[in-house]
């Protein structure tokens, strides 16, 4: 995954983020943890994520977070049209 000129990372590198951690059942604060958010974003993005059915609300073995099927062809999908390796020169 590349990061944009200037370090920061863009909406959807935070979203693929977001679903590479959720592979296994996981609590919102270990995504916290994970993905280096703030409480604020990590709510906007897991909002978003759910009402795109990407991320789904799991009750065992713990509340928390898990990636869908749709989650998994997605970033697949994105995977495999992306680019690897990409060099930036100065």
């Amino acid at each position: 995954m590349y990061e944009s000129a200037s370090g920061r990372r863009d909406m959807l590198e935070i979203m693929l983020n977001l679903l590479d951690v959720s592979r296994q059942p996981i609590k919102k604060t270990h995504i916290l943890y994970n993905t280096n958010m703030n409480f604020n974003q990590l709510e906007r993005y897991l909002d978003m994520l759910l009402t795109m059915d990407l991320i789904e609300i799991v009750q065992s073995p713990f509340k928390g977070y898990k990636i869908t099927n749709k989650g998994e062809k997605f970033v697949t999908t994105l995977n495999l049209s992306e680019p690897s390796n990409i060099q930036v020169s100065d």
